[in-house]
């Protein structure tokens, strides 16, 4: 099957988000009859594809995973676009509740049915205010007598958004965070900041700057960042959906991280949101969870051999 990128979009196929995985490594969408998939190709793990957007027929899933074995890959995941900075991830359900913004939307039983396998679990939780704020009292308030600091965006008053050098400052500490923290683990994925300021750019018009925290050590020195969202597709709910939560290595044990997910949960019950949703890791079956959290749904990364391709 021909590498068609009309026919692709012609197929609801996203070509912003295409060109974008272009600057990170190869790409091929593809389209058959009325189903679409896009293959792609880290340089950084050449031995690994990916599969993501996935809609239609498993024959065009598997013109991907011929295309990808064509070109030295010995096993692929999915869905994953690219690699794990972008969308990622199928969900187990349950599915009583309706999606929040930027939720994986794949089932995973149709990857399960492809022959695909789950290596990877997270789950989404709901945590109430309280618990998150009460919890972290003595915490903020070492921190805090240390020289410690935890602010939210500045507000540009003219647009009623974050400024735009405050939300690349931001996303600049959110990709060097998630760079630094996970340089050392197997199979991740590096992508440029360039990259990353571009993807998160048409954010900015969602983003509550009452909802972005940054903490700074003593030194004024950025340390770490909690970035969400608003669930506005669903308002009458009242949730945030935290996107990133991370402090950069060597500013860890501190207890900065519990800092920055009060701070976000006290000033989001200032302005109106009942919850937050927070995306957390699940190993199998065992998951202990904080007091104030209730999963609601559960997700997956698979993966499958492309040896007998």
């Amino acid at each position: 099957m021909p590498i068609d990128r009309d026919a692709w979009n012609s197929l609801g196929g996203d070509l912003r988000r295409l060109s974008l995985y272009e600057e990170v490594g190869k790409v091929a969408p593809f389209a058959l009859e009325d189903s679409r998939c896009l293959a792609s190709m880290h340089p950084d793990t050449p031995e690994v594809g990916t599969i993501g957007d996935w809609v239609g027929s498993e024959a065009v899933l598997r013109e991907a995973e011929s295309w990808l074995s064509a070109h030295g890959c010995k096993k692929v995941r999915g869905p994953v676009e690219m690699c794990t900075w972008f969308p990622h991830g199928a969900s187990l359900g349950p599915f009583e509740d309706a999606p929040f913004v930027t939720e994986p939307l794949d089932r995973a039983d149709r990857w399960l049915g492809a022959g695909y396998s789950d290596v990877a679990h997270f789950v989404a939780a709901v945590a109430e205010h309280d618990a998150q704020i009460r919890t972290s009292t003595d915490r903020v308030a070492r921190l805090s007598m240390t020289g410690w600091t935890v602010r939210q965006l500045a507000l540009d008053p003219g647009e009623g958004r974050p400024s735009e050098a405050s939300y690349r400052e931001a996303i600049h500490l959110l990709h060097q965070i998630r760079s630094e923290s996970y340089s050392k683990v197997p199979n991740f994925a590096d992508v440029s900041e360039s990259v990353i300021q571009e993807w998160y750019r048409p954010l900015r018009q969602k983003v509550d700057p009452r909802l972005v925290m940054i903490g700074r050590s003593p030194e004024g020195e950025p340390a770490g960042i909690l970035f969400a969202l608003p669930d506005a597709d669903h308002s009458e709910r009242g949730w945030f959906v935290v996107n990133t939560l991370g402090v950069r290595p060597k500013f860890r044990q501190a207890g900065l991280a519990a800092w920055l997910v009060a701070a976000a949960h006290q000033s989001a019950r200032k302005s109106g949101y009942k919850a937050g949703v927070h995306l957390m890791p699940w190993e199998r079956e065992h998951l202990p969870l904080k007091d104030g959290f209730h999963v609601i749904r559960k997700y997956a990364v698979l993966e499958k051999s492309l040896k007998s391709l």
